[in-house]
């Protein structure tokens, strides 16, 4: 059955190096069932913003000492002006016995600091052969450069079969862009050439050399036919011409989830402004029961915010809730700088946690940290939370109908 196989969740203090070395308590050694389970590991860290500093940080998973995935970026423009940064990547084909993944990170642009108030975390989460399968695989650092009108990132595209409308798709991307002059892009998962899901602006590449973020979108449907589907991850100019880092992996996998359910399925465009405390992000809340109390709920949060329209900058805070407790990272997940609408960050974050009985109430959550941030009504944002459950005894769940907001 699906599995954490570990969890770190930290705040102490620490501050990146010349070259890559492991984030503070960021270190999980597990025991791996076997070769043919899928290995999802998520990781998610919001740097120390303050005073006028510049900073640009890097980030990698690795597995036994070795790089896996993408290299994804976190930057610090000033006080309060932050973005955080959310790596994922799901590994296959490790034997059977103990594995030690970790974080590490290295300057990009100045040494960064951990943030000592905000949660960063790191999860192992196995789910065996009869429960999920890796469709879509690819790590690259060909060249590209965001076109005009949204196209597939070069390499970011390939076909799987879906078994048939009960099977649920997780889809990932980390998307680093090369350092330049002001400028970023869009991003959105298509099928068949058409969107599926958010559309995200999901980080920037600042005037200071090094100083640029990395993109992470993360999503999860159902219901297509049975039959092979061609999967892609697409982008699109948004402020000026953004072109992929060659010298930094990224990555694009499409997972098949095939002992699984929807307890929360939510896409809105709905309006809203961070509020000066935590508090639901309008549409973001639903209720749902596992099948079990060994089930694994993943929670996927993604949100789009707009730029402000003067000079000055505005961030938000996130977090996901169950009964109204928080649970995993709190991120600064969204940042627009006010001198261009395309100078800004989005993005998405993942959490796993298990032991969950009866009904409960799941939610993200959001306040401001410069205000009042507000929501973009023109693309959409996604909350999920799915049941992964064991391949012995699968089940459907229908959300509460509340909660669909299609």
């Amino acid at each position: 059955m699906p599995e954490i196989l570990g969890t770190v969740e930290s705040v102490s203090a620490d501050s990146s190096t010349g070259s890559f070395t492991q984030v503070d308590d960021m270190t999980l050694t597990v025991t791996v069932a076997g070769t043919g389970s899928v290995i999802l590991l998520v990781a998610h860290v919001t740097i120390a913003a303050g005073g006028s500093s510049d900073i640009g940080a890097e980030f990698r998973l690795t597995e036994g000492g070795s790089p896996v995935g993408a290299v994804m970026g976190a930057v610090n423009d000033g006080v309060d002006e932050t973005l955080a940064m959310g790596v994922v990547f799901a590994v296959t084909g490790l034997s059977a016995g103990d594995h030690t993944f970790t974080l590490e990170w290295a300057n990009r642009h100045g040494s960064a600091s951990t943030d000592t108030s905000r949660n960063r975390t790191l999860q192992v989460i196995e789910l065996l052969a009869a429960e999920a399968t890796i469709l879509v695989d690819v790590v690259s650092q060909t060249a590209d450069s965001a076109p005009a009108t949204f196209a597939d990132v070069d390499q970011f595209s390939g076909s799987g079969t879906v078994d048939g409308t009960g099977d649920i798709i997780l889809m990932l991307a980390n998307l680093m862009q090369k350092s330049a002059a002001d400028n970023s892009y869009l991003m959105q998962f298509a099928v068949g050439g058409t969107r599926e899901g958010p559309e995200i602006s999901p980080t920037w590449s600042d005037s200071s050399a090094g100083r640029v973020g990395g993109g992470f979108l993360c999503y999860a449907a159902d219901g297509f036919t049975a039959g092979s589907k061609t999967w892609s991850c697409q982008w699109e100019q948004f402020e000026d011409v953004s072109d992929t880092d060659e010298a930094r992996n990224r990555s694009f996998q499409i997972i098949k989830l095939s002992t699984a359910a929807f307890l929360v399925d939510v896409i809105s465009t709905s309006a809203g402004s961070a509020p000066a405390a935590y508090a639901d992000i309008p549409d973001f809340s639903g209720a749902g029961t596992p099948q079990a109390s060994g089930s694994v709920e993943l929670f996927l949060g993604v949100v789009q915010t707009v730029a402000p329209a003067d000079s000055a900058e505005e961030t938000s805070d996130y977090r996901f809730a169950d009964d109204g407790t928080r649970e995993g990272p709190e991120m600064t997940l969204s940042f627009g700088d006010g001198s261009n609408a395309g100078d800004m960050g989005n993005g998405g974050m993942i959490w796993a946690k298990t032991g969950i009985t009866g009904e409960h109430d799941f939610s993200m959550q959001w306040q401001d940290r410069i205000p009042q941030q507000p929501l973009d009504t023109t693309r959409n944002r996604s909350f999920h939370v799915i049941d992964l459950q064991s391949a012995a005894a699968p089940q459907t769940i229908t959300p509460d109908a509340a909660v669909l907001n299609l």
